[in-house]
C-alpha cells in the first residue's frame, strides 16, 4: 500500500482538526440565545407556582365551629285553653290580659354552628324562658273545670325550653355571601300553672316537636360588616311554627363578631283537652366567637 502524505500537516491531522472545528460550531449554535432548530427561543423564565388567591371564604371556613351568645329583649304573648275531663270547654285566656304577665323580659340564649364544608352547615339554638304574672280578675274565668271568680287575684307561671337543631345547604354562594335552604325541628317543653289563694292549681306540662323548612340569606359588602336574614315555617300539620330573624353584623376581627337585630317566633299545639299558641318577638343582641 502506498502512503499518501503531503508536505506540511499530514492529511490525517487535517481531517481530525476539521472534525473538531465542526463539533465546536455545532455546540456553540445550540447554546446561543438566538436561532435553534429554525425557531426563536425566548429568555428563560422561572416555573410558575400554583395560584391560590381565588380560594373562596366558604372554603377557608370549612370545619369551623362557632358559638353565639345572645340576649333577647322579648315580648311574650300566650293564648291558652284548658278543658275539663268531662269535655266541658274552658275559657280562652291570654297571658298578658288574663294573667298579667309583663312584656319586655330579657332572656339569654345560645346558638352553636359547625360548617362542615363549603355547602353544609349544622346549627343548634337553645333558649330557656320563664314568665310570671298576677292580676285581679274583672270577669270569671273557667280553666280545666275550675272557676276563678271576678275580683280574685290570679297568678300564673309559664316556663319554656326550646331546642332547635337544623341542617343548612348553601346552594348559591360567592365571596360576598350565600343563600341557603335549611330544615330541622324545634323541641318545645312548656310547663304552666294558674292558681289563686282559694282555688287549686291548674297545671299544664306539654312537649312537642315542630318540624320546619326555611331559608337563610347572608350578604357582606365588606369583610367587617354584613347582614343575615332567616325565615322558617312549618309546611304541614296542625302545629303552627314561624321563626324570622334579621341581623346587622359587625366583625372587628376574623374570630369575633357582634350583631343587632330583631327576632319573631310563634309556636303552638292543639290537643283534645287543651291548646296553646305562644308568640315571642323583640330586639336581640348577639356576640359570636369562631374557633
Amino acid at each position: 500500500m502506498t502512503r499518501i502524505e503531503e508536505k506540511g500537516i499530514p492529511l490525517r491531522h487535517r481531517l481530525r482538526l476539521g472534525l473538531a472545528l465542526l463539533s465546536l460550531a455545532t455546540v456553540a449554535s445550540l447554546m446561543s440565545p438566538g436561532a435553534a432548530f429554525g425557531r426563536e427561543v425566548g429568555p428563560a423564565t422561572a416555573p410558575k407556582l400554583p395560584d391560590f388567591s381565588d380560594v373562596t371564604q366558604a372554603s377557608k371556613d370549612s370545619f369551623k365551629p362557632k358559638a353565639t351568645a345572645y340576649f333577647w329583649l322579648l315580648n311574650y304573648d300566650g293564648k291558652l285553653r284548658f278543658d275539663d275531663a268531662a269535655g266541658g270547654k274552658g275559657d280562652d285566656l291570654t297571658t298578658s290580659g288574663d294573667v298579667g304577665v309583663p312584656k319586655g323580659k330579657g332572656t339569654p340564649g345560645m346558638e352553636f354552628e359547625l360548617v362542615l364544608s363549603d355547602t353544609h352547615i349544622l346549627r343548634a339554638d337553645v333558649v330557656k324562658q320563664s314568665f310570671a304574672g298576677n292580676m285581679v280578675r274583672e270577669r270569671p274565668l273557667l280553666v280545666n273545670g275550675v272557676s276563678y271568680p271576678a275580683g280574685a287575684t290570679v297568678s300564673g307561671t309559664f316556663d319554656y325550653l326550646m331546642v332547635t337543631p337544623s341542617y343548612g345547604y348553601r346552594f348559591d354562594q360567592n365571596e360576598f355571601g350565600y343563600l341557603a335552604a335549611r330544615g330541622g325541628f324545634s323541641y318545645v317543653s312548656l310547663n304552666g300553672s294558674i292558681t289563686t289563694a282559694d282555688t287549686p292549681t291548674n297545671g299544664l306540662s306539654h312537649q312537642l316537636f315542630a318540624p320546619f323548612l326555611g331559608f337563610e340569606f347572608s350578604y357582606s359588602p365588606a369583610p367587617w360588616i354584613g347582614v343575615r336574614f332567616d325565615i322558617d315555617a312549618l309546611p304541614f300539620g296542625a302545629t303552627p311554627y314561624l321563626n324570622g330573624m334579621a341581623l346587622i353584623i359587625i366583625r372587628p376581627t376574623k374570630k369575633l363578631e357582634g350583631a343587632l337585630g330583631w327576632r319573631y317566633l310563634s309556636v303552638g299545639d292543639e290537643q283534645a283537652r287543651y291548646s296553646f299558641t305562644s308568640t315571642f318577638d323583640g330586639p336581640l343582641a348577639t356576640l359570636a366567637l369562631s374557633f
